[in-house]
């Protein structure tokens, strides 16, 4: 079933589960969403929509009201579109680059379309979380706002990016309201089986533009098909702060009627990673002019004797696999009920202890091969408005870090924030692991991480304007 909204066309079905049945019926899903959007926009030229209300008997309540809250168009039957084909695929269509520090690169961004969305995801009271030692849990529901969404989507690309309580979106018009329907229910799942509340908020990029903001996106390679976002321009933290501070406006809720959903190739399933040089320092850097970032990169280069890319957290000689015990208590609340799903997740936890505990070959796939390859799939250093990063660091190297950070910021250069824990934490998204592309691994600091490492910076921030005025 589909309907049409102001901005996308909606789809209000899930796929069978079955892996290649799911496969071809996402591409059909697709391919069917755009057809219709060009029909539709053909139809809009020759005369008005007409009224479909008939068509809707039989839909379930919550959806219709769902669609008349959050999807209201000039009409009043939710059927105005307006979409721009040619820029829904600007982003599978961008080449990317493999380097980090090359994320300074002019050449390498392209203004984000304006009829494309902005969404904003995050764990409100993530403090007290901490606190209460489920900062884990709160990776898990941050990571699955990408998850879901690259799990709905299948082969349709978008930006994104992991900012560990929560992530940030761009989201193609066609697909808003699908999306944005996926991420309610997460919304449910969180709060019923981690009571966990996540916020979730959407802008039009046209919205931020016409009030002088950009939205610039570059792709970054991890490995071969596998790309993280870098965003920058300031709408990126626009969105955010505007999304945070008028809820009523832009943040979206869903009736528990909505049903919740299972996170499907997400995976939780090994310990945290301790360093090997003794820290692991999270941290974020907020300068105020873009030539900033590029003499800090520069500089935690030299710190890191030219091998910046050694200070990836993830150690794949100290990676250590969980019990069946441990994941299932983990993940069996990746699930709504129990449904099919949850049993072939039980089989195939199964399997990767007895692959990667006791060594029982999986003749499928290399598993060596696929332990190892995590660390280049991982997205240790990220760029979105501001660098992230999670590194493995000694002693003296955090103390030079944060000297130099220190240093810039007395300049009035920038903000920043940083956290030093033992661990790092490392939540999984794994749709084939038997090749190169097919998994890509979220990274943040164990007990906190940029959730705390984002409070001192804010702190920082308040402080250095209450000195200016």
């Amino acid at each position: 079933m589909t309907f049409e909204t102001d901005d996308s066309v909606m789809l209000v079905e899930f796929t069978p589960k079955t892996t290649m049945w799911t496969k071809i019926q996402r591409r059909k899903r697709l391919w069917s969403l755009k057809r219709e959007a060009a029909s539709q926009i053909c139809k809009l030229r020759e005369s008005q929509i007409e009224d479909e209300e008939s068509s809707r008997k039989g839909e379930n309540p919550a959806t219709v009201a769902l669609r008349s809250k959050y999807f209201p168009s000039p009409s009043g039957n939710g059927l105005s579109v307006s979409i721009s084909l040619h820029k829904t695929n600007f982003y599978t269509q961008m080449p990317s680059f493999k380097h980090f520090k090359d994320i300074m690169n002019d050449d390498l961004f392209q203004e984000a379309p304006a009829d494309w969305h902005v969404i904003i995801t995050d764990i409100v009271g993530s403090t007290q979380s901490i606190q209460a030692g489920a900062y884990a849990d709160v990776n898990t529901i941050g990571a699955a706002s990408i998850s879901t969404v690259l799990h709905e989507l299948g082969e349709e690309d978008f930006p994104f990016a992991f900012g560990g309580d929560g992530a940030s979106l761009l989201i193609p018009p066609y697909c808003i309201g699908h999306v944005l329907e996926v991420l309610m229910r997460l919304q449910k799942l969180a709060r019923d089986n981690f009571d966990l509340e996540l916020r979730v908020g959407h802008i039009p990029v046209k919205t931020l533009v016409d009030d002088g903001f950009k939205i610039e996106v570059a792709k970054h390679e991890l490995c071969a098909g596998r790309c993280i976002a870098v965003f920058r321009g300031g709408g990126l933290s626009e969105a955010d702060a505007r999304i945070k501070t008028n809820i009523e406006k832009y943040c979206v809720k869903g009736p528990d009627e909505l049903g919740s959903i299972d996170l499907k190739n997400l995976k939780c399933r090994w310990n945290h990673i301790p360093s090997k040089r003794g820290k692991i320092m999270t941290l974020i850097v907020k300068a105020s002019d873009i030539s900033v970032y590029s003499e800090v990169l520069e500089q935690l280069d030299r710190i890191y004797h030219g091998k910046l890319d050694e200070a990836n957290p993830v150690n794949s000689e100290l990676l250590t696999h969980k019990s069946v015990d441990q994941i299932y208590q983990d993940e069996v609340r990746f699930h709504s009920t129990k449904t099919p799903s949850l049993y072939i997740r039980a089989t195939e936890i199964f399997a990767s202890v007895s692959i990667f505990n006791y060594k029982v070959d999986p003749m499928f796939f290399d598993a060596k091969q696929y332990a190892n390859s995590q660390r280049s799939h991982a997205d240790f250093q990220k760029f979105d408005d501001m660098l992230r990063m999670v590194i493995d660091c000694s002693d003296d190297q955090a103390g030079s870090i944060i000297s130099l950070l220190k240093k810039e910021h007395d300049k009035g250069r920038l903000t920043y924030g940083t956290h030093i824990s033992e661990k790092a934490i490392m939540t999984c998204y794994v749709e084939d692991a038997s090749r190169d592309g097919g998994h890509i691994h979220f990274i943040d600091g164990d007990n906190g991480g940029y959730s705390v490492a984002a409070k001192q910076m804010k702190w920082q921030t308040s402080r250095a304007n209450r000195v200016k005025h």
